[in-house]
C-alpha cells in the first residue's frame, strides 16, 4: 500500500461496494471475510482503494457453484462448516 493510496471512510467503501456501512463493520467485527483496513485512529477505519479493489478480485467467480465451494454464498457456508 502507497501513500498515493486514496483512502475510503467505511461509508465510502460501503458505497463503493453496494453494502451497508454496518454491514460492512459486521464482516470486521465477526472475523468473516472482509477487506483490510487501516485504522489511523480510535474507531477511524480506513479502506485503501487498492487494496478493496483487490480484496473485489479474490471474490470474483465465474457462478454460483464456485462461490459455493469457496464459501462465498450461504449455501456455501453451511457446507464448508458442516
Amino acid at each position: 500500500m502507497s501513500m498515493a493510496d486514496r483512502f475510503l471512510t467505511r461509508a465510502q467503501a460501503a458505497a463503493r461496494l453496494g453494502i451497508a456501512p454496518k454491514t460492512l463493520a459486521n464482516l470486521h467485527s465477526t472475523g468473516g471475510d472482509a477487506p483490510p483496513v487501516v485504522y489511523v485512529g480510535p474507531g477511524s477505519p480506513r479502506y485503501s482503494e487498492r487494496a478493496l479493489l483487490a480484496w473485489l478480485a479474490g471474490r470474483t467467480v465465474a457462478n454460483s457453484t464456485e462461490a459455493d465451494a469457496l464459501g462465498l454464498t450461504r449455501r456455501g457456508r453451511r457446507q464448508r462448516g458442516g
